[in-house]
């Protein structure tokens, strides 16, 4: 099997990764992500702040394409991680393509952009939960992925609350960037409250975090909860510009404030802001399995758990 970069400007290209993805995911029952839309990743390859990297697996004697990995690269100027995902044709799996093809790319990517971590999210209990493994990938959390439908019942508008739609304003950075610097400096949220779909390396990365869902037409939402002026808590959530589903990204408030039902208030807010967008149709968060705080928020919210997935990281 031989190794060829893909240019991700060519919409045939990603026409032909998308049906790669959607084959192997079909042969794995595994319901279809975001990465089957061609559109999605279009949306991804605009985006600076998080650029997709395409690599396929071509079959020697046939020359067609078997298996595909795509890289993305974290968050934040000073973080080393990357992403790195794997999809194989089913009649190609389990004979060593997947693991040729991403040892290759691991290779490259080592060599070229000086990386000291790669990390993987995966179904729990599935293939490639066990390719993982089988590579020396550690597993470091269990999340669970939640879902209602946008169906929201009215509630009295909290006059504490501002809720911010694109890039939030210079005064509102600060806010979120001081809660941001709480929130990896915080013990306590490193043991499970964190939520989001994506952890955000420090507070000097909200920047780049809010250019990421926006570059590619996507729309952004923040919730501050402000108490006697002070910020105490803030909420993100995201929609792609191709999507149907509203993506809860982080939630965080001050030690003190908790218990006072000012997560519940953030949420809600950006739940019935997210209702004015009619092309939505479903809302999701994921938290970590061991965060029972969070997970009893959500579900008096109405959300009920979609699926697991566990976190593997491999140190370089």
């Amino acid at each position: 099997m031989r190794i060829i970069k893909v240019d991700t400007r060519d919409s045939a290209s990603l026409r032909k990764d998308a049906e790669i993805w959607t084959r192997a995911q079909t042969a794995l029952g595994q319901p279809p992500e975001r990465g089957t839309s061609v559109a999605y990743l279009e949306q991804v390859c605009r985006s600076h702040t998080n650029p997709l990297g395409l690599y396929w697996g071509v079959e020697g004697q046939s020359n067609c394409v078997i298996a595909s990995a795509r890289t993305l690269t974290s968050i934040g100027e000073d973080s080393r991680e990357i992403a790195i995902n794997i999809a194989v044709l089913p009649d190609f799996m389990r004979q060593g393509y997947g693991r040729c093809l991403f040892e290759s790319v691991l290779g490259e990517l080592t060599m070229s952009e000086r990386r000291s971590a790669v990390r993987a999210t995966v179904p729990q209990g599935s293939v490639a939960a066990q390719f993982c493994e089988a590579l020396g990938f550690k597993a470091i959390s269990t999340e669970i992925v939640l879902a209602r439908g946008l169906e929201v019942e009215a509630v009295r508008k909290d006059p504490n609350i501002e809720i911010i739609e694109g890039m939030p304003d210079s005064r509102s950075l600060i806010e979120i960037q001081r809660l941001m610097d709480a929130m990896e400096n915080d013990r306590q949220i490193k043991r499970g409250w964190q939520i989001g779909a994506d952890v955000v390396c420090g507070a000097r990365s909200v920047h780049e975090a809010s250019l990421r869902y926006l570059s590619g037409g996507g729309k952004l939402f923040t919730g501050l909860m402000f108490d006697g002026g002070k910020c105490v808590g803030f909420g993100q959530l995201s929609l792609s510009p191709v999507g149907r589903v509203g993506v809860l990204q982080d939630v965080y408030v001050v030690p003190e404030e908790r218990g006072r039902g000012v997560a519940k208030s953030i949420v809600q807010s950006l739940m019935q802001r997210l209702s004015l967008e009619q092309r939505v149709e479903r809302l999701q968060a994921t938290v970590l399995d061991s965060n029972l705080e969070s997970r009893r928020l959500f579900s008096g919210l109405g959300y009920a758990p979609l699926r697991e997935r566990t976190r593997y990281i491999l140190i370089l």
